[in-house]
């Protein structure tokens, strides 16, 4: 499974904190981390939960074999209380 960081990590953070765990313990080692400090960075900004839907929709169907629209690594945080 090819999924960019911050995608795996903009998909965690729309997930409630026991999901946000399971996803996070099945990727493993040097990866989780840099998830991890992606979420660290994403938590300080905005963004809507539509783009946290895109990016887990992304995941799942990378985790289903199937080719998935990629959720572009640059996130552009909202402002307008999306």
């Amino acid at each position: 499974m090819a999924v960019e960081d911050r995608v795996l990590a903009l998909a965690a953070w729309g997930c409630d904190s026991r999901l946000r765990e399971m996803l996070l313990a099945s990727i493993p080692g040097r990866k989780r981390a840099r998830v991890e400090e992606e979420l660290r960075l994403l938590e300080r900004r905005r963004f809507s939960r539509r783009d946290a839907g895109d990016a887990l929709a992304t995941v799942v169907a990378r985790l289903e074999g199937r080719a998935a629209r990629s959720k572009s690594g640059y996130l552009r945080p909202s402002g307008r209380g999306d």
